[in-house]
């Protein structure tokens, strides 16, 4: 068996240390870590539930919302439900949108041509972005995870009052989305690059019709209202959701909130949330257990749970441990910093 260093100061649950001693990792039974991940099979019905299950709350979020607005008459109330509602709405995107994350990684279908496609026809559509774009701007998350050159950087943003202010008037959106088409299209020497440029004309085109025509529908159908709630739903608590996910996830408490992370390292942290109705929809297609989602990014989330029982038993248990903790309780750590 191969000594491991169980200095508590080495951080086994860096990506490279962790992959440099994962061979070495034994459970309380004596099953070695290599014989336990043979084992685990992604679950694609659950994938596909968890899937219908967003959707099937957008319709509700948009049908209630359309029945509050319209029962009342004051024109104050019902722009009070049109907030309430937009928010659900962004609340509900952001839980079905995790699941495109899952298909960068090939994990809602059994083969890579079906996981693309279908990612693309009830994920992408509402984003007007193909899998592929996605991927190759992703994967560079992973890569760099930490310094100055990660593609997903909204934790190099201290929680401040600015943070808010950008995300819930849309500035933030639009600093991600210029940043991220930028990102891929820097990526030009990508193996995929000319198939990624096309589907992602056609994606943009296709998310765009699909968009039209939700709000058309809401014009023929004299639910007026609900325009306003899509349109704030999607382009300002969607985005403001996901940012704000991210950070929680990735931003250092220690970390200073007058330093300009794109100039210095923020460094490398991830966490794992805590169990809980509102965790699992909102950390939802395994964003609660993001840390080993970094461990091992081609492991479907249906089975994280199964990877963290495992690892519980292994000498890494105490730094698990210790990246534990809640979402209310890192934004209270991280808010002002």
């Amino acid at each position: 068996m191969i000594t491991v260093d169980t200095n508590m100061d080495t951080n086994l649950l860096d990506e490279k240390k962790f992959h440099s001693i994962k061979s070495s990792l034994y459970n309380a039974e004596g099953i070695s870590y290599n014989e336990f991940k043979k084992t685990l099979k992604p679950v694609y019905s659950k994938v596909w539930l968890s899937i219908a299950l967003g959707w099937l709350l957008l319709f509700i979020a948009l049908i209630a919302g359309a029945h509050f607005i319209i029962y009342f008459h004051y024109i104050g109330l019902k722009l009070f439900f049109v907030l309430v509602d937009a928010i659900f709405l962004g609340f509900i995107i952001t839980y079905i949108l995790n699941f495109f994350h899952e298909a960068g990684h090939y994990n809602i279908a059994s083969d890579k041509t079906s996981n693309d496609l279908l990612a693309n026809m009830f994920l992408g559509i509402l984003i007007a972005q193909s899998i592929k774009q996605y991927r190759i701007v992703h994967w560079q998350h992973h890569i760099k995870l930490g310094s100055t050159e990660d593609t997903e950087r909204s934790y190099f943003e201290a929680l401040t009052p600015l943070f808010f202010i950008e995300n819930l008037t849309g500035i933030r959106a639009l600093k991600v989305f210029l940043f991220r088409n930028k990102k891929a299209s820097a990526e030009s020497q990508h193996k995929d690059s000319a198939s990624a440029k096309s589907e992602a004309r056609i994606m943009l085109l296709a998310g765009l019709v699909f968009h039209l025509a939700v709000l058309s529908i809401f014009i023929l159908t004299k639910t007026y209202w609900l325009s306003p709630v899509w349109i704030i739903g999607f382009g300002i608590f969607f985005p403001f959701f996901s940012s704000l996910r991210q950070l929680l996830e990735h931003r250092n408490e220690m970390a200073d909130k007058k330093t300009d992370y794109t100039i210095v390292a923020h460094g490398k942290i991830t966490r794992i949330f805590n169990s809980n109705l509102f965790a699992s929809m909102y950390g939802s297609a395994g964003f609660t257990r993001h840390l080993l989602h970094h461990l091992e990014p081609q492991i479907s989330y249906t089975n994280l749970n199964q990877l963290e029982l495992f690892l519980q038993e292994t000498i890494i248990a105490p730094q698990l441990k210790k990246q534990k903790t809640s979402y209310l309780k890192a934004l209270k750590i991280l808010f002002g910093k």
